[in-house]
């Protein structure tokens, strides 16, 4: 089956004052329709800029080059501005870390998810006004007609990540990307929001990526995870592929790092070392220094070691995950 999303070597480099920073290099990943996928790993890993290059909205200074880079048919290399322009909001579209600077301060909630009815759905003014009332009313906003009028300022983060939703729903896209969606939300309110997106992309059979630090998370709520350090995608496969199976030393620092239900605070354990200065010449393995596993294999071009038919890391000693 065609995937609706196919992303081969992708590579990325932005172009500044300090020098061309490499910031991502040969990301490949596939998103099947109506499948979540997680892209997962620590801040400064590519999630975002991998994100954002496939939204194109990366702008001057960066550099992208692919082999392939195909969203529901459409080539994303070679399509115009004004074509991705059409896409956005509509067959694609992504929901921001920070919704309420990513909402129109100065324009109500309930006219700006309008103005996206009205351009990609041609819907007149009154129907458009309607419709998001009821958007408001599906992502359980309440009293809707008057939050209709409401300016974020006005709004809790939770409500304007409801909001955010309700934007990013109303042109029924095919694909939607949730970067960090939970960022700076209390417990409870995470959980309706993630349930919110479930809950949506089930009903409309629409592809998800999840962008998320929290390994915990993302295992409740995606099919599938790529594990993502520095640019590099070292290890990709099913839940159950990460968790019970994961071969990447990285991956198993980062579950390590990550809290669990039954956790003690001092069964955490920090990943050692930082992410290396993209702005330098990098080894094939950009893990290799922060790797207690490294062999002089690990100077060779990375390679790709498919484990299974779903399960796939880049690593010349895969299986080496920290107990």
């Amino acid at each position: 089956m065609t995937p609706l999303l196919d992303i081969q070597n992708l590579s990325v480099d932005f172009a500044t004052r300090d020098g061309t920073v490499h910031a991502l290099e040969n990301v490949s990943f596939q998103l099947a329709r109506g499948e979540t996928m997680g892209l997962v790993g620590e801040s400064g890993s590519g999630k975002s800029v991998s994100a954002y290059a496939v939204m194109r909205l990366l702008g001057g200074s960066a550099r992208v080059r692919a082999d392939r880079m195909i969203s529901g048919g459409v080539d994303l290399l070679t399509a115009t501005d004004a074509e991705v322009a059409a896409l956005r909001g509509k067959r694609m579209t992504m929901i921001f870390q920070n919704a309420r600077s990513a909402l129109n301060p100065i324009r109500p909630i309930g006219q700006q998810i309008a103005d996206v009815l009205r351009v990609h759905r041609a819907m007149p003014r009154r129907a458009a006004k309607q419709a998001a009332i009821a958007a408001l009313a599906e992502v359980r906003i309440p009293d809707p007609e008057r939050r209709y009028h409401a300016y974020p300022f006005e709004l809790s983060g939770g409500m304007c990540q409801r909001v955010m939703i309700a934007l990013a729903f109303a042109s029924e896209p095919e694909l939607l990307i949730a970067d960090e969606p939970t960022t700076g939300l209390d417990v409870t309110t995470q959980a309706v929001i993630m349930d919110l997106i479930r809950e949506k992309s089930s009903q409309r059979r629409m592809s998800t990526i999840l962008i998320t630090h929290d390994l915990t998370l993302a295992a409740e709520y995606c099919d599938r995870f790529a594990v993502m350090h520095a640019g590099h995608v070292v290890e990709q496969g099913t839940t159950a592929d990460i968790f019970e199976r994961a071969a990447h030393p990285y991956t198993g620092l980062l579950m390590k790092a990550t809290p669990h239900g039954a956790s003690n605070l001092s069964d955490l354990a920090a990943i050692p070392g930082s992410l290396p200065d993209l702005r330098r010449d990098l080894p094939p393995c950009r893990f290799v220094h922060r790797c207690a596993h490294s062999a002089p294999a690990c100077a060779a071009a990375l390679p790709r070691v498919p484990l299974e038919p779903s399960h796939e890391v880049s690593c010349h000693m895969p299986w080496k995950v920290s107990a």
